[in-house]
């Protein structure tokens, strides 16, 4: 389900759609109080709200009472593991997933500091970076 929250709550929407009942999980992905908040507000009994994105606010969430009587937990996730990067190289690696369009820097191996400078400033506003190997005699690609 998509809300498009310049014309309608979207707490109040998830609530609509659920009978009132709320979620089971939440993910929010923006790190702004409010959008965190919403992703509290929307969960029903049990839920639990995953915090992956990064804002330089502190949050707010629901009321100790709230939380309690509804046993909810909020999680935070820095996004991945080690084993969730090699099961999305796997997928680019099947032809199943197609990250081409959120790459928006490529650098060489020895340019990885670079690289890392341009995550840390926001250079270009990166999304994805792609740090090739140096090529390999019989392997085109570069990747051994």
């Amino acid at each position: 389900m998509v809300i498009d929250s310049s014309g309608l709550s979207p707490v109040d929407a998830v609530l609509a759609a659920t009978g009132g009942r709320g979620v089971d999980v939440a993910a929010e992905f923006v790190g702004h109080p409010d959008t965190i908040t919403q992703a509290v507000a929307v969960l029903g009994g049990g839920g639990r709200a995953v915090i992956v994105g990064l804002g330089a606010e502190p949050m707010a969430v629901l009321p100790p009472v709230q939380f309690v009587r509804k046993q909810l937990r909020v999680l935070g996730s820095y996004g991945f593991t080690m084993r969730t990067i090699e099961r999305v190289l796997e997928l680019v690696d099947a032809g199943r997933l197609n990250i081409a369009g959120s790459i928006t820097h490529t650098f060489a191996l020895d340019e990885a500091n670079e690289a890392l400078a341009t995550l840390l400033q926001k250079i270009g506003e990166p999304q994805r970076i792609v740090i090739t190997p140096p090529r390999s005699p019989g392997h085109p690609s570069g990747v051994i």
